[in-house]
């Protein structure tokens, strides 16, 4: 599985709560359809207006998924490649 970040501008933080309720609920029509997803950490960002996701998942076309499955508007997805090794 492959890490994503993804960013949706939200102006309203009021709105995460709800937004958090679509995306749970969008993961779990995607299990049903063999795609599973799983939201990491979900946050907001108060000085950019964005609700920040950290969302595990086997490619970036299964996240464009579960986002529009969650009625979020579309945002920035960025895959996030993990770091190996200690620093020296």
């Amino acid at each position: 599985m492959s890490h994503f970040l993804v960013e949706i501008l939200m102006s309203d933080a009021a709105q995460l709560e709800r937004a958090a309720r679509m995306l749970d609920a969008a993961q779990i029509r995607l299990l049903r359809r063999a795609a599973a997803t799983r939201t990491i950490i979900a946050g907001h960002c108060s000085d950019g207006g964005q609700l920040v996701c950290l969302i595990e998942a086997a490619d970036l076309e299964t996240v464009r998924r579960l986002i529009s499955m969650a009625f979020l508007p579309p945002g920035r997805i960025r895959e996030i490649n993990p770091v190996t090794g200690s620093p020296s």
